[in-house]
């Protein structure tokens, strides 16, 4: 899938509940680390297509 924050691509990968699986950069590792600086609003614009 692709991930997409908002309009912003994030690449390619898998968004499993808390985790995210970007496999065009071969990176497993907790969604949080991510965007730990960002809102509760911001989070609800996380979407994987």
């Amino acid at each position: 899938a692709s991930l997409y924050y908002g309009r912003d691509f994030l690449g390619n990968g898998v968004l499993i509940n808390s985790t995210v699986v970007l496999t065009s950069t071969s990176v497993v590792r907790p969604w949080y680390v991510s965007i730990q600086q960002l809102s509760v609003g911001a989070l609800q614009e996380l979407t994987a297509v």
